[in-house]
Order: C-alpha cells, then sequence, then structure tokens
C-alpha cells in the first residue's frame, strides 16, 4: 500500500515537472516573438523611438587625475513610456576589449538579456569570444539561461541579482531622461547625446 502512494507521488511530482518545463519552454517562444516585432531601425516604423548616446570611460588614477580607458556607446529603442531595448556597447583599449549588453523589456519589465565579452589582441587577428550569456527572465524570475564561457565568469544567483538590479537602473534612468527630453524638447523622434563614465 505504502508503495502504491510513493509511486503515485513519484509521477505526480514528475509530471509537474514536465509542465513547468513546457510552460518555461513556450514562454521562451514568446518572449524571442516579442522581441523580434521591435525593429533594429525605427525610422521606418513611426511607433518607434531611439535616443543614441555615446561617450567616454575615465578611471581615476591615484584617486585624483582621470585617465581615458575606453568608450562606450548606447542606444534605446522606445515608444512613449515603454522602454523596448537598451543596448550598451563598451570598448575598452587595454586587450581591445568589447563588451555588449542588451536587456529586452516588456511592460518596462526585463524579459531577455544578452552578454558578449570579446577580446582582439592584435587589430589583424579576429575577436576572441571570453563569454556569452543568453537568459530570459519572467517577473525577474529567470527562466533559463544558455551561455558560452572561455573564461572564469560564472553566471550564477549574485550575477542574476546583479543583471536584474542593473535593468532596473537601466529602466529608471531612461524614463527620467525621456521625462526631462519631453519637457524640453517634445516629439523629437530620435535623439543623439553624449555621456561620462567614470569607474
Amino acid at each position: 500500500m505504502i508503495v502504491r502512494y510513493l509511486i503515485i507521488l513519484f509521477i505526480t511530482l514528475f509530471s509537474n515537472d514536465l509542465n513547468c518545463q513546457n510552460l518555461d519552454s513556450l514562454r521562451i517562444v514568446q518572449i524571442d516573438s516579442l522581441i523580434s516585432l521591435v525593429p533594429d531601425v525605427t525610422m521606418k516604423n513611426d511607433n518607434y523611438s531611439n535616443i543614441q548616446e555615446s561617450g567616454l570611460i575615465y578611471k581615476k588614477v591615484l584617486g585624483v587625475f582621470k585617465k581615458r580607458i575606453g568608450s562606450v556607446s548606447t542606444e534605446i529603442i522606445f515608444n512613449d513610456t515603454l522602454i523596448y531595448r537598451i543596448l550598451n556597447i563598451y570598448q575598452y583599449k587595454k586587450d581591445n576589449e568589447r563588451m555588449i549588453e542588451i536587456f529586452n523589456y516588456s511592460d518596462n519589465k526585463l524579459i531577455r538579456y544578452e552578454k558578449e565579452l570579446t577580446i582582439q589582441k592584435d587589430l589583424d587577428t579576429t575577436s576572441i569570444l571570453k563569454h556569452k550569456i543568453l537568459a530570459y527572465f519572467d517577473n525577474y524570475r529567470l527562466i533559463k539561461h544558455f551561455d558560452t564561457i572561455h573564461d572564469n565568469f560564472i553566471f550564477d544567483k549574485s550575477e542574476q541579482i546583479k543583471v536584474t538590479g542593473l535593468a532596473s537602473i537601466e529602466i529608471y534612468n531612461t524614463l527620467e531622461s525621456l521625462r526631462v527630453l519631453n519637457k524640453y524638447a517634445p516629439g523629437i523622434p530620435e535623439i543623439r547625446l553624449r555621456k561620462h563614465i567614470n569607474e
């Protein structure tokens, strides 16, 4: 009798696990289809606007002097107060390191995060992939992530918390910038800004 209950319990738990996996797979397909609706070029579609920012990255040397260590560019695709994509490209002088971060949103909540870090030792050689992350989120809960890692980077729980925190900061700063821009320059579909980052 006890064995029968244990077998029924095991089958129930196993079927629930399979159902959750199917729901997560369906949510990933839904997220990818939502992201494919957002155009890469916003000029052809009046429903979307973009903001492009570029600037320099500085590091303090001896606590006083600023040394330029790289550059950054950002592109934000939005419609009114809904942010759809924030693309950050960081280019560092050391080892010609390049990091690309893409935050994709739905209803201003993170749904997909992409990060790719490459280095290029010489100008003649091709880029070497250090790590690449593709993570899907549903209401700030990690659904699934795919990674290709060739260094000591680990996409663990603390890194997931860091990513969701960064996504929240990015969305807050972007909405605040849009509020200011709409106040002083309403109706401009494409905006280019300069920014500086201090590390």
